[in-house]
């Protein structure tokens, strides 16, 4: 398949995204605004950085070659801060009513597998501690674009036992519900742990367990991410998203499935049978991001050509509706010392600013990186936002993929939502 990134052209990128973001300037234009200092909006941000990602990339991976990627210039607007919303799930957000019982200006949805044409807009949502407000800020704020979530709350261990996590879940499932969004929680494999796939009493245990809490507390299915998987457990991950499926399917519940993507000539993602997961999931996320991490040398976190080469692969193993572009809000800040750390979108902007240093746009990888020296250690951070995510949404759209899947809410570009909406999400 012919990417549209290339068929597009420089010039074709710049007009597209130039329109969309409003004719706004870029961070810098390379060679001519070389030098160039942004004008960066200075935000105080709380921000829950507990981990919870499996980070389970090699240590070193290769970018495609350079060959393979066509270089393309486009506009990053400027855009106020967006307040953030101080209260907790339940209290009244300052958009929208959230309490009980209140109507909703939206109607309650079905499972993707029963409505199809309905593109996603997941959010994944975290709240690490009670106070926490970052994602519950974010959904307040985003409900007209929003079409699901996906909480953090479930993750099984090597005994087939269920642990929950987060809190207020009873509220924020009342909340979304309320105002037509879908609630899909995260299931995730402590440990990485493979036993719930190997172990056929364990694995009908599981999908036992989760069929009887998708009932009782009336969820539409699950997001399943399963990761730190080995090539020997794909029979055995393709066997349990079956039989969850097959459960769940005359109760008008679905399974959703979250995979590290592969391309051509990256198969990493080998412990997921995409051809399966696309006949039995409703929908398939690819986690197209951490192409460099916290275990990498410095890079960009989603380059445009591999996300683009991830897709096409996809394409070529289920149908375009049933894949979900995931998008990064966020990014890593790696030290020479050897100390790497994650930064969400908007504290990569306020971390620029502070030490005065300006935010580049590598149009080889659309991405934003900068670089700086702090107390003798130099810095090197590359990071996702808005702007590189425009570039994203328009290749949802032009392979008519099944949506966007935002890792997560609370992180985020606010221009992210002008370009989702402007692009008919």
């Amino acid at each position: 398949m012919k990417s549209w990134w290339g068929s597009l052209g420089v010039l074709g990128t710049v007009a597209i995204l130039t329109g969309l973001n409003g004719g706004a300037i870029p961070y810098r234009r390379p060679i001519i605004q070389a030098a160039t200092k942004p004008q960066i909006v200075k935000m105080r941000l709380t921000a829950d950085r507990t981990p919870s990602r499996l980070l389970t990339k090699p240590a070193a991976r290769k970018l495609p070659d350079s060959k393979t990627l066509v270089p393309g210039v486009v506009a990053k607007p400027s855009h106020a801060a967006t307040p953030r919303v101080s209260q907790a799930v339940g209290a009244t957000p300052t958009s929208r009513p959230a309490t009980p019982g209140s109507s909703s200006t939206r109607t309650p949805v079905p499972p993707p597998s029963q409505n199809s044409a309905r593109p996603w807009v997941l959010g994944y949502y975290t709240q690490y501690s009670p106070n926490s407000v970052t994602s519950q800020a974010s959904l307040s704020a985003n409900l007209s674009t929003i079409t699901d979530i996906a909480p953090l709350w479930y993750t099984l261990r090597a005994n087939g036992s269920l642990h929950t996590m987060g809190y207020n879940r009873a509220a924020i499932r009342q909340y979304a519900t309320s105002h037509g969004i879908g609630v899909y929680p995260l299931v995730t494999n402590a440990g990485a742990n493979a036993t719930i796939l190997t172990n056929l009493a364990i694995r009908n245990h599981v999908v036992t367990s989760l069929t009887q809490l998708a009932v009782r507390d009336h969820y539409p299915g699950f997001n399943i991410d399963f990761e730190g998987l080995n090539y020997w457990d794909r029979q055995g991950m393709s066997a349990f998203v079956i039989a969850l499926a097959q459960r769940l399917k005359p109760l008008g519940k679905v399974v959703t499935v979250a995979v590290i993507p592969k391309t051509v000539t990256d198969p990493y993602g080998r412990a997921y049978n995409f051809r399966v997961l696309g006949q039995y999931a409703a929908k398939v996320v690819l986690m197209t991001y951490d192409h460099h991490d916290i275990g990498s040398p410095p890079g960009p976190v989603a380059p445009m050509g591999w996300v683009t080469g991830a897709v096409q692969y996809a394409l070529t193993r289920m149908p375009a509706k049933k894949i979900v572009l995931g998008l990064a809000a966020y990014g890593y800040n790696w030290g020479s010392n050897g100390t790497t750390v994650e930064v969400h979108d908007l504290q990569a902007v306020n971390l620029a600013h502070q030490e005065g240093t300006p935010i580049q746009w590598n149009s080889t990888y659309g991405e934003a990186t900068f670089q700086y020296t702090k107390g003798g250690v130099s810095h090197t951070v590359w990071f996702e936002n808005g702007y590189s995510n425009a570039a994203k949404i328009a290749l949802t759209k032009a392979d008519h993929l099944g949506g966007v899947a935002i890792w997560r809410l609370g992180d985020e570009d606010p221009h992210l939502w002008t370009v989702l909406q402007q692009y008919g999400y």
